[in-house]
């Protein structure tokens, strides 16, 4: 009887923990055919999240987003979105139309007062909260009646949100968010003008703003760590530092993206809280790195690999900026590599934990895949393999093996991400990261990485193209005629 009582507590502890580290999502879309939405979250805030699917019957959806503290995660429906705030144990009910999300988007359940709130200010604000705004408005008008009409904005969403009702029903890191967003959206804005009037980034010049304006701007914004999964604040961050870059710089045109990125690290380190200097150095890499020169890139990624002790960001920047660094020399080994041979101290296991080799798929084709769950430009890449697999016929089909060898930290995370993304194919794991043995044998220094392997298992190219590359299909169809 007591062992009985033990596994119902134990039970009921797992169930509780599964709960707090993830919100669930349950939808109801009139009109809506079957389909898919899709979440995009973001664990370390990088680029714009990893796209998450969800099967869509019957107009009804439900989701789970695996998360450890409050985040925004935009979810999509074709062309419609809403960018929702979720908090571990959240149990969000959403409902509208298809084609009418703007106007018939409502929320309950626990979480249901944050995204409530979220909506009517959308409707109340329109598009005064978007990150992005091109408007011509900024360009035309100068700085002090632009900030004129800005504040009095910021004063009006101020006291909506003073006024809210259901404000007692926030959380504190909502609350927090709420009064942020307002401040950081003013002081985006302002840093938005500066850079139209300079025609940036086409052009790497911006306008100086009124000192008066930039006190605002002070070094308290710059260790405002807990304030970073709010977008706005990220975007903030983004600008501000581009404009102190150019401040430095007598706001003068730079020569080129690589001065200027160099600039751009050297003020962030000098200015931002260190989690805040080591999100913005990793975001900055992964945005840009490929605009600069491979040694500009490789220096930066140096100095974020120091400060980076945890590696919290250090393999996502790896995956993003990997072969761009690694373009010189990389360039030089091909020249004198000879393809690898299945001779070598590697481990593949498969998903029943089996024991696999590259030449168990010898008499078919093979086009290998090295990826990892936290890899974003992996995950961007499946949908073109969903597309390669449906150009190719049954009969060739038959003939090739889609292999996905993973190289996750550890095996239960790599089948996690199997299972949600739903990808068709051969699934393979080789444990230790970066340094697992598949990926120390075939040389694989960034992912995502690919190869191609004839009939008779030899590696014909040890860096193939990406699915998205028409050249793909036609070199994969060269090796079934031989």
């Amino acid at each position: 009887m007591m062992r009985r009582y033990l596994i119902l507590i134990l039970l009921f502890t797992a169930n509780l923990a599964f709960g707090q580290d993830a919100a669930r999502i349950s939808g109801e879309i009139a009109g809506a055919p079957d389909g898919m939405v899709s979440f995009y979250p973001s664990p370390d805030l990088i680029g714009g999240g990893i796209k998450t699917d969800f099967p869509l019957k019957k107009e009804k959806f439900s989701a789970r987003i695996d998360l450890t503290e409050g985040r925004f995660v935009p979810f999509q429906l074709g062309n419609e979105s809403f960018e929702l705030y979720l908090e571990p144990g959240d149990e969000l009910e959403m409902k509208f139309s298809a084609g009418k999300m703007e106007s018939t988007l409502s929320f309950s359940g626990k979480g249901s007062a944050h995204n409530n709130y979220l909506r009517e200010l959308a409707v109340e604000f329109g598009n005064d909260f978007a990150t992005v705004d091109t408007s011509a408005a900024l360009k035309e008008k100068a700085i002090d009646l632009v900030e004129f009409d800005l504040f009095e904005k910021k004063m009006r969403q101020a006291n909506f949100l003073k006024e809210h009702p259901m404000k007692k029903e926030f959380s504190p890191a909502f609350a927090g968010f709420a009064e942020k967003m307002i401040r950081y959206n003013y002081l985006n804005k302002l840093l938005l003008w500066s850079q139209i009037q300079g025609n940036y980034p086409k052009k790497l010049v911006i306008r100086e703003l009124p000192r008066v304006m930039t006190d605002e701007m002070s070094a308290a914004t710059f260790q405002d760590v807990a304030a970073l999964p709010l977008p706005q604040y990220r975007t903030y961050i983004d600008r501000v530092m581009v404009y102190f870059a150019a401040d430095s710089n007598k706001f003068k045109e730079f020569p080129e993206v690589s001065a200027q990125m160099y600039r751009l690290e050297k003020v962030s380190r000098s200015l931002l809280a260190e989690p805040l200097y080591q999100y913005y150095l990793a975001n900055l890499l992964v945005t840009q790195c490929e605009r600069a020169t491979p040694e500009m890139a490789t220096k930066l990624f140096g100095r974020l690999t120091f400060s980076d002790k945890s590696g919290k960001y250090v393999e996502t920047v790896r995956a993003a900026c990997g072969e761009h660094m690694a373009k010189k020399t990389e360039e030089e080994e091909v020249k004198k590599e000879k393809p690898a041979k299945d001779d070598g101290n590697y481990t593949l296991i498969d998903m029943n934990g089996k024991k696999t080799r590259l030449s168990d798929f010898t008499g078919k084709v093979v086009y290998v895949d090295f990826w990892a769950s936290w890899c974003g430009p992996c995950r961007q890449q499946f949908p073109y393999a969903k597309q390669l697999k449906e150009t190719l016929s049954k009969k060739e089909l038959k003939e090739v093996v889609f292999l996905y060898i993973s190289i996750d930290k550890d095996e239960d995370t790599w089948k996690r991400s199997v299972e949600q993304i739903g990808l068709e194919g051969t699934h393979v794991f080789s444990p230790g990261g970066w340094n697992a043995s598949a990926a120390t044998f075939f040389k694989v220094t960034s992912i995502p990485r690919y190869m191609l392997i004839d009939k008779k298992g030899k590696i014909v190219q040890p860096r193939a193209t990406r699915p998205s590359q028409p050249e793909t299909l036609t070199e994969i169809r060269k090796l079934l005629q031989e």
